[in-house]
């Protein structure tokens, strides 16, 4: 129940205290001079944290006070914004919303006149930020790379090796593992663009189902009652292996119960939305099982998921599986190669004699599936906090990559938020803090006048009078920026927080 309020400057206070807590812990990472922040929580039962990485650790920032505790979870809206369009630019993010807020709650004009000078600002930089973007070079991804990794160059070499290794357009995933170095192994992998049904499957930190050498289910059937898997269950679970369902429906009988028994730690099984539809999808189903290696049950042949006798080679298999909202990888799949070779020469023959550029792409996109490679870094390190801290900057470098490689380049070292001038001045001051908090991050102090330089090095932190060779990619900026003005826009018109109090 609602039953405690503040209203005007008391409640827009106590909204800036819950922020500022999130920017303070967070500011000091930003940048390739950062600090560290170690989180020894009772919600993690492992070993303490230690992270540099914006959107997980503003999952532990809290306070004792509901109106701070509002402000706080404001914040994380901002890194889980920037955090889901690009993978990276979290910090930045809640930086610029913090300093935004602050200038704008500074401001007398009406809130309803602000917003329409924010909106006209933040259109003037997008189009600022579109003109001034570039196609990265290999060498301009590797700073890319670099930057986000805080100058570690091993690790830079990993990452640069996977994406030469799959190309653009390739998969590459992040996991740890028990050795001391990073590596790169690259397998023949199969992505599917669906996720899991629910997202009470995933039980991690970062929302994902993760398995290792997981069992599959293969089926172009609707699942209609939770008994019709228990057989298959029972035989993954023997073989002490997860399963992973990959089905054209599900009831809400069956789904309920496999998430009951899944959450209940019963069963370890996750569930997968149907891949495909249409005319095409018994053979797209029977691309994924030759790829995973294992027979699928087919309605479309009059096959039963009661007349199936389960055994370990009923299943398809894989290395490793991935599974988030959205998109299923699994790398080091089980298929055989000449079984893969061979639906890949069939549906080339199919391509062939397709009678219509529709059906020609289609098969190329099941052709370009079958062949996929998967680029998998797995994460070393002396210690499991160490593996963890690097295992964050490592999945936010990849992110970065993959960005700048399809959305292009802008000046780096946040000197490109910087030098854009809207016209709104609290808008644009905002900009400038990243710059102003990579200096203070450096130990150092922004100089008096802008004549005095041109760049700051954030790789070295000092200032110049000439052109620097850091890069940024647009995606990541753009979209830290778009978070924070989203954010800004909301909290600059609210008047009253309404909140439970014990």
């Amino acid at each position: 129940m609602l039953n405690s309020m503040l209203v005007g400057k008391d409640a827009k206070d106590k909204l800036l205290l819950g922020i500022n807590k999130v920017c303070d812990a967070l500011a000091p990472t930003l940048g390739p001079a950062p600090r560290l922040v170690l989180i020894d929580s009772d919600e993690h039962e492992k070993d303490p944290l230690i992270l540099d990485d914006g959107v997980n650790i503003s999952k532990f920032i809290k306070s004792d006070c509901p109106y701070e505790m509002a402000g706080i979870k404001l914040m994380r809206m901002v890194a889980h914004e920037a955090q889901k369009a690009s993978g990276d630019g979290t910090t930045s993010a809640t930086v610029i919303a913090k300093h935004l807020i602050t200038n704008l709650f500074e401001m007398t004009e009406h809130p309803v006149m602000l917003e329409e000078e924010l909106k006209k600002a933040w259109e003037d930089f997008k189009n600022h930020l579109e003109e001034s973007k570039w196609e990265a070079s290999p060498e301009q991804l590797r700073e890319v790379c670099l930057s986000a990794l805080n100058y570690d160059g091993l690790s830079a070499d990993c990452i640069m090796e996977a994406f030469d290794s799959v190309g653009a357009e390739g998969i590459v995933m992040v996991h740890e593992h028990p050795g001391e170095l990073t590596k790169v192994e690259t397998t023949q992998g199969l992505t599917l663009n669906k996720g899991f049904v629910s997202h009470l499957f995933a039980g991690s930190r970062d929302g994902k189902v993760v398995y290792e050498n997981p069992a599959v289910l293969v089926t172009d059937h609707d699942i209609v009652t939770f008994d019709e898997l228990v057989p298959a269950l029972q035989c993954a679970a023997e073989n002490k292996k997860p399963l992973i369902i990959i089905a054209a429906g599900w009831k809400p009988h069956a789904i309920q119960n496999l998430l009951l028994n899944a959450v209940n730690g019963k069963v370890m099984a996750c569930a997968i939305n149907a891949p495909a539809g249409g005319e095409e999808r018994a053979e797209i189903y029977e691309d994924i099982a030759t790829s995973l290696g294992c027979t699928p049950i087919l309605a479309a042949k009059g096959e039963r998921l009661e007349d199936r006798i389960y055994s370990l080679d009923s299943f398809g298999s894989a290395e490793m599986v991935s599974i988030d909202r959205n998109t299923t990888v699994f790398s080091g799949v089980g298929g055989k190669d000449e079984a893969i070779e061979a639906r890949i020469e069939h549906l080339e023959q199919l391509k062939e004699d397709a009678d219509h550029p529709f059906y020609e792409q289609k098969y190329s996109m099941r052709i370009a599936k079958l062949r996929g490679k998967i680029a998998t870094i797995k994460v070393g390190g002396l210690t499991d906090v160490e593996v963890r801290e690097r295992h964050e900057r490592i999945d936010d470098a990849v992110n970065a990559v993959r960005s700048a490689l399809t959305g292009g380049v802008v000046l780096g070292g946040g000197m490109m938020p910087y030098k854009i001038e809207t016209g709104f001045v609290a808008f644009d001051n905002a900009l400038k803090s990243l710059v102003q908090t990579m200096v203070k991050n450096w130990g150092r102090e922004m100089p008096q006048t802008d004549d005095d330089w041109i760049f700051f090095d954030a790789s070295t932190g000092r200032f110049n009078a000439y052109d620097n060779h850091l890069v940024d990619s647009h995606d990541v900026i753009l979209n830290s920026v778009k978070a924070a003005v989203s954010v800004a826009t909301l909290v600059l018109k609210t008047e009253t927080i309404l909140t439970e109090s014990e």
